[in-house]
């Protein structure tokens, strides 16, 4: 991503740490974003980058609205992807090992001072392992209030009925993806490549209306914690 010297400063990995130190002890930052993702075949029109690029986007657009109030973590960019293996170039983790590995992203922020954090995912298949492990997360971290939630959770119901033709989100390299990234990252997008009959009718207007009605709910759930 970009940097704009206008924009305010929220990823975790721009701050010395004498900077993010003062920031949590003054109790101007007390929010800590964990986005997680996955790398993964998209149809032959999206790069495999999709899940991680819309949830950075999020992330970091919800975290600038309220700046200096929360802080995003780097992108844990591989998840739980079996499913689509047949695929090469595809990647995948298993289980625990991907849950274990959100945990340690999640103890850290907490060590470091932060005592309300937001799991916020991004692709499909990581919904079953991390919501079955979160019960787990609260009791090895009771000083922390841990939330997890995926960031298409966060569209009004009638969002996708009024918005898209396919009244339906969020699929997988269809209408909602294909127009969030030609409004986020159209050089992701593969134009003359797109197949899927659905995606056919993505449009950037789409796009930047759905991911901007996510990234205001976002904030006003940082704003709310």
């Amino acid at each position: 991503m970009s940097k704009d010297s206008r924009e305010p400063r929220v990823l975790l990995g721009d701050f010395t740490r004498v900077e993010f130190r003062a920031l949590v002890e003054s109790k101007r930052t007390h929010i800590g974003i964990v986005p997680v993702a996955a790398t993964e075949q998209h149809l032959h029109h999206l790069e495999m980058s999709t899940d991680c690029t819309e949830v950075e986007f999020v992330t970091r657009k919800a975290a600038q609205e309220v700046a200096p109030l929360a802080v995003v973590t780097p992108t844990i960019s591989v998840g739980v992807s079996e499913h689509h293996m047949k695929h090469a170039g595809s990647l995948t983790s298993r289980w625990e090992i991907f849950t274990e590995y959100v945990f340690d992203h999640v103890e850290s922020l907490a060590r470091g001072g932060l005592r309300k954090i937001v799991i916020l995912n991004g692709h499909g298949g990581n919904n079953r392992p991390l919501a079955s492990v979160m019960d787990r997360f609260r009791e090895r971290l009771p000083q922390a209030d841990l939330r997890f939630f995926s960031y298409w959770d966060l569209l009004p119901d009638e969002a996708p009925l009024a918005i898209l033709d396919s009244r339906s989100a969020p699929g997988h390299a269809q209408e909602f993806e294909t127009s969030a990234l030609k409004y986020i990252a159209p050089r992701k997008v593969r134009a003359e490549l797109v197949e899927h009959p659905e995606a056919r009718k993505a449009t950037r207007k789409k796009g930047k209306a759905l991911m901007d009605l996510v990234v205001g709910a976002l904030a006003n759930h940082l704003r709310a914690l």
